[in-house]
Protein backbone atom coordinates (compact mmCIF):
# COMPACT_ATOMS: atom_id res chain seq x y z
CA UNK A 1 0.00 0.00 0.00
CA UNK A 2 1.33 3.47 -0.93
CA UNK A 3 1.65 5.83 1.43
CA UNK A 4 2.90 9.36 1.83
CA UNK A 5 6.73 10.26 1.68
CA UNK A 6 5.78 12.23 5.16
CA UNK A 7 5.03 8.68 7.20
CA UNK A 8 8.81 7.87 6.60
CA UNK A 9 12.19 9.38 8.75
CA UNK A 10 13.63 11.40 6.33
CA UNK A 11 15.07 14.62 6.70
CA UNK A 12 12.93 17.59 6.31
CA UNK A 13 14.71 18.98 2.93
CA UNK A 14 14.28 15.64 0.74
CA UNK A 15 10.83 15.08 1.78
CA UNK A 16 10.22 18.71 0.40
CA UNK A 17 12.29 17.75 -2.65
CA UNK A 18 10.26 14.51 -3.08
CA UNK A 19 6.98 16.16 -2.80
CA UNK A 20 8.04 19.78 -5.06
CA UNK A 21 9.08 17.08 -7.78
CA UNK A 22 5.56 15.24 -7.28
CA UNK A 23 7.28 12.22 -5.71
CA UNK A 24 4.79 12.29 -2.59
CA UNK A 25 3.51 8.65 -2.21
CA UNK A 26 5.96 5.35 -1.50
CA UNK A 27 4.66 4.22 -4.63
CA UNK A 28 5.62 6.74 -6.56
CA UNK A 29 9.30 5.71 -5.81
CA UNK A 30 8.61 1.72 -6.63
CA UNK A 31 9.72 1.57 -10.29
CA UNK A 32 12.44 4.37 -10.15
CA UNK A 33 16.25 3.08 -9.70
CA UNK A 34 18.82 6.00 -7.58
CA UNK A 35 20.16 7.28 -10.78
CA UNK A 36 16.68 8.02 -12.23
CA UNK A 37 16.01 9.54 -8.98
CA UNK A 38 18.65 11.76 -8.80
CA UNK A 39 18.41 12.86 -12.49
CA UNK A 40 14.75 13.42 -11.59
CA UNK A 41 15.38 15.27 -8.05
CA UNK A 42 18.48 16.82 -8.21
CA UNK A 43 19.50 15.18 -5.15
CA UNK A 44 22.74 13.22 -4.85
CA UNK A 45 23.25 9.62 -5.17
CA UNK A 46 24.09 8.69 -1.46
CA UNK A 47 20.73 10.78 -0.87
CA UNK A 48 18.50 8.84 -3.21
CA UNK A 49 20.04 5.89 -2.02
CA UNK A 50 18.99 6.64 1.89
CA UNK A 51 15.49 7.52 0.20
CA UNK A 52 14.89 4.02 -1.44
CA UNK A 53 16.38 2.10 1.55
CA UNK A 54 14.16 4.01 3.66
CA UNK A 55 11.36 3.63 1.61
CA UNK A 56 12.08 -0.16 1.60
CA UNK A 57 12.39 -1.02 5.30
CA UNK A 58 8.36 -1.70 5.97
CA UNK A 59 9.44 -1.15 9.99
CA UNK A 60 10.66 2.88 9.34
CA UNK A 61 7.10 4.13 9.51
CA UNK A 62 7.22 7.52 11.12
CA UNK A 63 5.04 10.83 12.03
CA UNK A 64 6.60 14.27 11.86
CA UNK A 65 6.33 16.01 15.12
CA UNK A 66 4.64 19.44 15.55
CA UNK A 67 8.07 21.49 14.97
CA UNK A 68 8.50 19.97 11.73
CA UNK A 69 4.96 21.06 10.44
CA UNK A 70 5.44 24.30 12.05
CA UNK A 71 8.32 24.91 10.23
CA UNK A 72 6.73 23.61 7.08
CA UNK A 73 3.71 26.11 7.34
CA UNK A 74 5.99 29.51 8.67
CA UNK A 75 8.57 28.80 5.36
CA UNK A 76 8.64 31.54 3.26
CA UNK A 77 6.11 30.44 -0.16
CA UNK A 78 3.73 28.48 2.02
CA UNK A 79 1.20 30.89 1.16
CA UNK A 80 -0.45 33.05 -2.15
CA UNK A 81 -0.75 36.41 -1.55
CA UNK A 82 -2.92 38.86 -3.26
CA UNK A 83 -2.68 42.59 -3.53
CA UNK A 84 -4.85 43.84 -0.45
CA UNK A 85 -2.73 44.31 2.57
CA UNK A 86 -5.95 43.62 4.97
CA UNK A 87 -6.96 40.68 2.81
CA UNK A 88 -3.07 39.03 3.07
CA UNK A 89 -2.98 39.81 6.98
CA UNK A 90 -6.49 38.61 6.93
CA UNK A 91 -5.02 35.49 5.59
CA UNK A 92 -1.74 35.25 7.41
CA UNK A 93 0.31 36.35 3.78
CA UNK A 94 -2.45 34.93 1.79
CA UNK A 95 -4.59 31.78 0.57
CA UNK A 96 -1.96 28.77 2.26
CA UNK A 97 -0.69 25.63 0.36
CA UNK A 98 -1.43 22.18 1.42
CA UNK A 99 -5.31 23.15 2.66
CA UNK A 100 -8.94 23.26 0.44
CA UNK A 101 -10.24 26.87 1.16
CA UNK A 102 -13.58 28.29 0.21
CA UNK A 103 -14.27 31.81 -1.02
CA UNK A 104 -18.11 32.13 -0.57
CA UNK A 105 -20.97 35.18 -2.15
CA UNK A 106 -23.02 36.36 -3.85
CA UNK A 107 -22.91 36.79 -7.69
CA UNK A 108 -20.49 39.77 -8.34
CA UNK A 109 -19.44 40.48 -5.35
CA UNK A 110 -15.53 39.54 -5.81
CA UNK A 111 -15.06 35.92 -5.69
CA UNK A 112 -13.97 35.24 -9.20
CA UNK A 113 -11.81 38.63 -9.07
CA UNK A 114 -9.86 37.21 -6.45
CA UNK A 115 -9.16 34.05 -8.50
CA UNK A 116 -7.88 35.89 -11.50
CA UNK A 117 -6.07 37.70 -9.58
CA UNK A 118 -4.49 34.87 -7.68
CA UNK A 119 -3.36 33.36 -10.73
CA UNK A 120 -0.93 36.54 -11.38
CA UNK A 121 -0.28 36.78 -8.24
CA UNK A 122 1.12 32.61 -7.79
CA UNK A 123 3.65 33.14 -10.62
CA UNK A 124 5.04 36.16 -9.23
CA UNK A 125 8.73 35.33 -7.91
CA UNK A 126 9.68 33.95 -4.69
CA UNK A 127 11.99 37.33 -3.66
CA UNK A 128 8.77 39.32 -3.66
CA UNK A 129 6.37 37.01 -2.14
CA UNK A 130 5.03 34.48 -4.97
CA UNK A 131 6.17 31.06 -5.88
CA UNK A 132 6.96 31.34 -9.45
CA UNK A 133 4.62 28.55 -10.45
CA UNK A 134 1.56 27.69 -12.20
CA UNK A 135 -1.99 27.45 -11.45
CA UNK A 136 -5.13 24.92 -12.94
CA UNK A 137 -8.10 26.93 -13.38
CA UNK A 138 -11.22 24.69 -13.86
CA UNK A 139 -14.29 26.95 -14.89
CA UNK A 140 -17.90 25.62 -13.97
CA UNK A 141 -19.24 28.84 -14.18
CA UNK A 142 -18.29 29.57 -17.78
CA UNK A 143 -16.56 32.80 -15.83
CA UNK A 144 -12.81 32.48 -17.00
CA UNK A 145 -11.95 35.60 -18.79
CA UNK A 146 -8.13 36.17 -19.28
CA UNK A 147 -8.34 39.43 -20.85
CA UNK A 148 -8.76 40.20 -17.34
CA UNK A 149 -6.24 38.70 -15.90
CA UNK A 150 -4.32 40.38 -18.70
CA UNK A 151 -5.54 43.48 -17.80
CA UNK A 152 -4.52 42.37 -13.51
CA UNK A 153 -0.79 41.18 -14.96
CA UNK A 154 -0.61 44.49 -16.85
CA UNK A 155 -1.31 46.43 -13.86
CA UNK A 156 1.84 44.76 -12.23
CA UNK A 157 4.15 45.42 -15.18
CA UNK A 158 3.33 48.91 -15.24
CA UNK A 159 3.46 49.60 -11.49
CA UNK A 160 7.08 47.49 -11.43
CA UNK A 161 8.35 49.50 -14.42
CA UNK A 162 8.62 46.38 -16.22
CA UNK A 163 10.73 44.90 -13.68
CA UNK A 164 8.36 42.04 -13.98
CA UNK A 165 8.27 40.56 -16.97
CA UNK A 166 4.09 39.40 -17.21
CA UNK A 167 3.55 40.12 -20.53
CA UNK A 168 0.31 38.43 -21.94
CA UNK A 169 2.14 35.02 -23.40
CA UNK A 170 3.83 34.25 -20.42
CA UNK A 171 1.06 34.65 -18.38
CA UNK A 172 -1.00 32.52 -20.04
CA UNK A 173 1.50 30.06 -20.82
CA UNK A 174 1.69 29.36 -16.89
CA UNK A 175 -2.26 29.07 -16.65
CA UNK A 176 -3.80 25.70 -17.46
CA UNK A 177 -7.91 25.98 -18.13
CA UNK A 178 -10.43 23.26 -18.10
CA UNK A 179 -14.01 24.00 -19.34
CA UNK A 180 -16.34 22.21 -17.16
CA UNK A 181 -20.18 22.06 -18.15
CA UNK A 182 -21.54 18.90 -16.86
CA UNK A 183 -21.53 17.45 -13.30
CA UNK A 184 -20.01 13.53 -14.59
CA UNK A 185 -17.24 16.11 -15.92
CA UNK A 186 -16.41 17.67 -13.08
CA UNK A 187 -16.53 14.40 -11.05
CA UNK A 188 -14.36 12.60 -13.00
CA UNK A 189 -11.92 15.36 -13.32
CA UNK A 190 -11.93 15.94 -9.66
CA UNK A 191 -11.94 11.94 -8.54
CA UNK A 192 -10.16 10.66 -11.41
CA UNK A 193 -7.92 12.81 -13.62
CA UNK A 194 -6.68 15.80 -11.45
CA UNK A 195 -3.90 13.87 -9.19
CA UNK A 196 -2.38 12.50 -12.41
CA UNK A 197 -2.37 16.20 -13.94
CA UNK A 198 -0.51 17.39 -10.61
CA UNK A 199 1.87 14.84 -11.03
CA UNK A 200 2.74 15.34 -14.51
CA UNK A 201 2.85 19.19 -13.66
CA UNK A 202 4.46 19.71 -10.94
CA UNK A 203 5.16 23.49 -11.52
CA UNK A 204 0.82 23.79 -10.58
CA UNK A 205 0.39 25.15 -7.18
CA UNK A 206 -3.05 26.44 -7.38
CA UNK A 207 -6.05 24.49 -8.42
CA UNK A 208 -9.13 26.78 -8.54
CA UNK A 209 -12.60 25.61 -9.49
CA UNK A 210 -14.90 28.44 -9.92
CA UNK A 211 -17.26 27.02 -8.71
CA UNK A 212 -18.10 23.98 -6.61
CA UNK A 213 -21.68 24.61 -6.06
CA UNK A 214 -22.99 25.30 -9.72
CA UNK A 215 -23.41 22.01 -10.95
CA UNK A 216 -23.85 20.27 -7.61
CA UNK A 217 -26.88 22.62 -7.05
CA UNK A 218 -28.84 22.72 -10.64
CA UNK A 219 -27.37 19.61 -12.31
CA UNK A 220 -27.75 16.79 -10.02
CA UNK A 221 -30.65 14.40 -10.16
CA UNK A 222 -30.02 11.90 -7.47
CA UNK A 223 -31.25 12.02 -4.19
CA UNK A 224 -29.69 14.11 -1.54
CA UNK A 225 -27.98 11.24 0.53
CA UNK A 226 -26.06 10.67 -3.09
CA UNK A 227 -25.12 14.20 -3.38
CA UNK A 228 -23.77 14.56 -0.24
CA UNK A 229 -21.64 11.31 -0.99
CA UNK A 230 -20.85 12.90 -3.57
CA UNK A 231 -19.33 15.85 -2.11
CA UNK A 232 -18.01 13.80 0.55
CA UNK A 233 -16.00 11.95 -2.00
CA UNK A 234 -14.87 15.43 -4.32
CA UNK A 235 -13.80 17.65 -1.18
CA UNK A 236 -12.19 14.77 0.45
CA UNK A 237 -9.89 14.17 -2.51
CA UNK A 238 -9.18 17.79 -2.92
CA UNK A 239 -8.14 17.48 0.76
CA UNK A 240 -6.00 14.95 -0.35
CA UNK A 241 -3.98 16.62 -3.43
CA UNK A 242 -3.92 19.63 -1.36
CA UNK A 243 -1.99 18.20 1.46
CA UNK A 244 0.02 15.37 -0.52
CA UNK A 245 1.30 17.72 -2.91
CA UNK A 246 1.46 20.97 -0.73
CA UNK A 247 -0.76 23.48 -2.61
CA UNK A 248 -3.75 25.20 -2.55
CA UNK A 249 -6.89 24.17 -3.88
CA UNK A 250 -9.42 26.78 -3.68
CA UNK A 251 -12.80 26.42 -4.63
CA UNK A 252 -15.93 29.23 -4.80
CA UNK A 253 -19.27 29.07 -3.41
CA UNK A 254 -22.44 30.21 -4.37
CA UNK A 255 -25.06 31.31 -1.59
CA UNK A 256 -28.72 30.22 -0.30
CA UNK A 257 -31.26 32.45 1.83
CA UNK A 258 -31.92 30.93 5.43
CA UNK A 259 -35.05 32.18 6.52
CA UNK A 260 -34.58 31.59 10.17
CA UNK A 261 -31.66 34.04 10.23
CA UNK A 262 -32.83 36.02 7.55
CA UNK A 263 -29.43 36.08 6.41
CA UNK A 264 -27.04 34.80 3.08
CA UNK A 265 -25.63 31.83 4.38
CA UNK A 266 -23.03 29.72 1.90
CA UNK A 267 -24.56 27.25 -0.24
CA UNK A 268 -24.13 23.31 -0.16
CA UNK A 269 -25.39 22.93 3.77
CA UNK A 270 -23.61 23.08 6.96
CA UNK A 271 -21.96 19.78 6.44
CA UNK A 272 -19.97 21.07 3.11
CA UNK A 273 -18.10 23.99 5.88
CA UNK A 274 -16.86 21.07 7.56
CA UNK A 275 -14.29 20.06 4.80
CA UNK A 276 -12.47 23.58 4.05
CA UNK A 277 -9.66 24.44 6.22
CA UNK A 278 -10.81 28.10 5.27
CA UNK A 279 -13.83 29.95 4.47
CA UNK A 280 -14.16 33.25 3.30
CA UNK A 281 -17.65 35.48 2.97
CA UNK A 282 -17.57 38.40 0.41
CA UNK A 283 -20.50 40.84 0.86
CA UNK A 284 -21.21 44.20 -1.13
CA UNK A 285 -21.95 47.70 0.86
CA UNK A 286 -25.40 48.88 -1.71
CA UNK A 287 -23.92 52.17 -1.58
CA UNK A 288 -20.23 52.82 -2.17
CA UNK A 289 -19.68 49.23 -4.07
CA UNK A 290 -16.98 48.57 -1.13
CA UNK A 291 -16.64 44.71 0.09
CA UNK A 292 -16.54 43.25 2.91
CA UNK A 293 -14.39 39.98 3.41
CA UNK A 294 -15.04 38.08 6.86
CA UNK A 295 -12.52 35.10 7.27
CA UNK A 296 -15.57 32.61 8.99
CA UNK A 297 -12.89 29.72 9.69
CA UNK A 298 -9.42 29.32 9.79
CA UNK A 299 -6.71 27.37 12.09
CA UNK A 300 -4.56 30.29 12.41
CA UNK A 301 -6.82 33.29 13.06
CA UNK A 302 -9.97 34.32 14.70
CA UNK A 303 -12.88 35.87 12.85
CA UNK A 304 -12.31 39.29 11.80
CA UNK A 305 -13.00 40.89 8.35
CA UNK A 306 -11.51 43.63 6.04
CA UNK A 307 -13.10 46.10 3.32
CA UNK A 308 -11.67 46.23 -0.44
CA UNK A 309 -12.38 47.07 -3.63
CA UNK A 310 -12.16 45.92 -7.40
CA UNK A 311 -10.20 47.86 -9.80
CA UNK A 312 -7.82 47.22 -12.58
CA UNK A 313 -5.66 45.43 -10.65
CA UNK A 314 -7.92 43.28 -8.73
CA UNK A 315 -8.79 43.45 -5.48
CA UNK A 316 -7.29 46.22 -3.48
CA UNK A 317 -7.35 47.44 0.22
CA UNK A 318 -10.53 50.01 0.61
CA UNK A 319 -9.34 53.26 2.47
CA UNK A 320 -12.80 54.55 4.33
CA UNK A 321 -13.74 52.20 6.66
CA UNK A 322 -17.65 51.46 6.48
CA UNK A 323 -20.62 49.77 8.33
CA UNK A 324 -20.90 46.15 8.00
CA UNK A 325 -23.05 45.00 4.82
CA UNK A 326 -26.22 43.70 5.88
CA UNK A 327 -25.98 40.18 6.77
CA UNK A 328 -22.63 39.78 8.49
CA UNK A 329 -21.99 38.66 11.85
CA UNK A 330 -22.02 40.93 14.54
CA UNK A 331 -18.50 41.62 15.57
CA UNK A 332 -16.51 44.65 14.83
CA UNK A 333 -15.15 44.41 11.14
CA UNK A 334 -12.71 46.72 12.59
CA UNK A 335 -11.10 44.28 14.54
CA UNK A 336 -7.30 43.93 14.41
CA UNK A 337 -6.53 40.00 13.39
CA UNK A 338 -5.06 38.30 15.55
CA UNK A 339 -2.11 37.76 13.43
CA UNK A 340 -0.69 41.27 13.24
CA UNK A 341 -0.10 40.44 16.96
CA UNK A 342 2.95 38.42 15.30
CA UNK A 343 4.73 40.98 12.84
CA UNK A 344 7.96 38.34 12.55
CA UNK A 345 5.82 35.65 11.08
CA UNK A 346 5.05 38.08 8.03
CA UNK A 347 6.49 37.80 4.27
CA UNK A 348 7.33 40.36 1.59
CA UNK A 349 4.39 40.77 -0.76
CA UNK A 350 3.55 43.68 -3.18
CA UNK A 351 1.97 46.68 -1.62
CA UNK A 352 -0.22 49.32 -4.16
Amino acid sequence: MSKSIHCFKLPFKIKETLVKHRLAMSGDLSNLSIEQLSKITHLSLDECEEVVKVINNKESLYFDPASILLKRELAPGSTIPTLSAKLNNLLCDGFPLGRLCEIAGASGVGKTQICFQLCVTVQLPEDIGGLGADSLYIDVDNSFRFNRIAEISGFLREKTRNMIDFDEERISEHIFVERCEELSHLQVLVLEKLEPFIKQNPQVRLVIIDSIAYLLRYDFKGKAEERNALIWNMSNKLREIAATYNLCVIVTNHVRYEPESGKEKPALGNRWGHYCALRLFLEKHAESGVRVATLTKSVNQQEASIHFKIGPQGVYDAEEPIERATGSRNQDCHQEPLYTLFPYFRFPYLNF
